[in-house]
Order: structure tokens, then sequence, then C-alpha cells
């Protein structure tokens, strides 16, 4: 095969995969956002907090392998001539879901920050279960040291998305410059 054939493969494999993903993606924001809107409440627990982290370690799993997939396209797309739809479609699904993502994940953020320990109730239930001497040292440190760390995972995380969402929306931009060029004639002074 030829150093254009392969790539033109390797971008035809990116869009397949771009476009089977999106009902995964938009069901596995949905179940993010969800549990999202228990923290805080009297759902909220260890348990639906840990869950939360999983459900947010998945999307952004997805997220990089989008990324990776949505910069093949990018790539072959740029060694094309002509129109550039399929990666103008593309990056409109994708900078939208990004986008919704972005809020998701920036929500999720200020909830930990007017949420950061668990419950009253499940601390008086680490108080029961834990050894008397060492109550107050667990119930105190142990919420507040996985807050930290998961809101540094969270900030992390933003920023991800934001830097894919700035990819992609550069190829938008690109994309919509292309084809604009493409089907207008150009312009005789």
């Amino acid at each position: 095969m030829h150093l254009p054939c392969i790539a033109i493969s390797l971008m035809q494999q990116a869009v397949v995969y771009l476009l089977r993903i999106r009902p995964r993606l938009s069901s596995l924001l949905a179940s993010y956002n969800h549990t999202c809107h228990a923290i805080g409440t009297e759902d909220d627990s260890s348990g639906l907090r840990h869950r939360w982290v999983q459900q947010r370690g998945v999307l952004m799993t997805e997220v990089t392998a989008i990324q990776a997939n949505l910069n093949v396209v990018i790539e072959g797309q740029q060694k094309l001539t002509g129109p550039k739809t399929t990666l103008f479609q593309l990056c409109a699904y994708y900078l939208a879901f990004l986008d919704f993502a972005l809020h998701s994940f920036q929500r999720g953020q200020r909830l930990l920050m007017a949420f950061p320990d668990l419950s009253n109730r499940e601390i008086r239930e680490i108080r029961v279960l834990e050894l008397p001497s060492m109550t107050s040292q667990i119930s105190s440190v142990a919420p507040t040291a996985i807050n930290e760390k998961e809101r540094a995972n969270l900030i992390a995380d933003v920023i991800t998305i934001k830097l894919c969402r700035n990819t992609v929306k550069t190829a938008a931009e690109f994309t919509t410059s292309a084809m604009t060029s493409f089907f207008l004639p150009p312009l005789r002074l």
C-alpha cells in the first residue's frame, strides 16, 4: 500500500470509530450528570462519589480516544483536496459534546467545592465503625485528603477537555474556511 492509501484507510477507520462512539458518549455523560446531581443531597455517600469518579474516568478515557481519532481525521483531511464535509460534521458534533462535557465537569468541580466532605450521616457511620481512639483522626483527615486529590484530578480533566475542545474548534475553523474557499469562486477586483 502506498502512504496516501494508508493515511486514507486510517482516516476512514477513525471516522467510523467517531461515528459509532457517539451513542455511548451520550449515555456516559448522562450517567455522569445523573450521579453528579446527587452530590450534596441526602443520597450523597462515598459509594456514590466513587461511582462518580469512575464515570468521569471512563469519560476521560473516551475523550482521549476521541482526540486521537480526530487528530487522524484532521491530518487526513488536510492532505485531501476538495470539500471537508466529513470533518466539518464530526467537528460540529464533537464541539457540542465537548462543550457539554466541559460544562458538566465544571459543575462537578463547583459541587465538589461546595460539598467537599462526605455527608454528616456517613461521617457518623465511620465514627461508629472505627476504634474510639482513631475516630477523630480518621473522620477529619481521610475525607479531606481524598477530596484534595479528587479536586486536583478534576481540574486536570477540565483542562484536558478544554485542550481537546480547542483542537476540535481549530479544526472546525479550518474546515469552514476550506469549505468556503472550495465552494466560492475567488473574488475578482
